[in-house]
């Protein structure tokens, strides 16, 4: 399916970064949307949502948020150490590479053999 080794970075690095930081711009758009919608209609309430800790359910979706939100950072970790280390491997380049002297190079589990074009 993907046979160009970049492609895998795309795939499973660029894009859900891309997603996790449109999800975040989400947040001040839905903000600006709502002043809106108060500016519009000024009888509508702009009461903030009080959250009671004391209540049960309240703790419990507080708790939930904060941890998935620790498991989001773990997450996120894990893929950008896990692209640093797809980035550094010298087996990347899988494909013939020209070089400065006509030639192509090919790495295959790290030995580089030579080959005359033809």
């Amino acid at each position: 399916m993907l046979n160009n080794p970049y492609a895998g970075l795309v795939v499973f690095i660029a894009t859900p970064r891309r997603v996790f930081v449109m999800g975040l711009l989400l947040i001040p758009a839905g903000m600006w949307l709502q002043s809106k919608k108060l500016a519009l209609h000024p009888e509508a309430t702009a009461d903030w949502p009080v959250i009671d800790l004391r209540q049960r359910h309240v703790r419990r979706t507080a708790l939930v948020v904060t941890i998935l939100t620790a498991i989001n950072v773990v997450i996120i970790l894990l893929a950008g150490y896990g692209s640093l280390h797809a980035m550094e491997t010298p087996g990347l380049l899988r494909a013939g590479v020209p070089h400065d002297d006509g030639a192509a190079v090919q790495v295959l589990a790290g030995r580089s053999t030579r080959r005359r074009g033809v």
